[in-house]
């Protein structure tokens, strides 16, 4: 959608992703965890995505084919379906004394078996 982004100056697209930043930083906060304590924060990428097309939508703005309470609801389910995987796969300074334990330390972990 060129035209739309050439229509708005760019202190929207501003707003825009510090609404959607804000959206993703909220429902961190909401997990109990602090976002500067986060560890890989490019886990969060698909989720701030998401914020980013809900808040889109919220000023109107949604692809071509799709009415806006359908749309909001499936971005919805998308940033908290990304919010509770990135959270799940991330480390976080839980005890804030800027090293990682153990036991903070989430995520897949993989052991080798043998046979004998």
């Amino acid at each position: 959608m060129p035209h739309v982004a050439a229509a708005r100056p760019a202190d929207y697209w501003d707003d825009i992703a510090r609404r959607a930043c804000k959206r993703v930083e909220q429902r961190i906060i909401a997990s109990g965890k602090l976002p500067a304590l986060i560890g890989d924060q490019s886990l969060l990428e698909d989720a701030g995505f998401a914020a980013m097309q809900i808040e889109l939508a919220r000023d109107g703005l949604v692809p071509q084919g799709f009415d806006l309470p359908s749309f909001l609801t499936q971005m919805e389910d998308e940033m908290r379906s990304q919010m509770e995987y990135a959270l799940s796969n991330v480390w976080h300074d839980d005890n804030q004394d800027g090293a990682v334990e153990d036991a903070e330390l989430r995520g897949p972990k993989s052991i080798r078996l043998m046979r004998v």
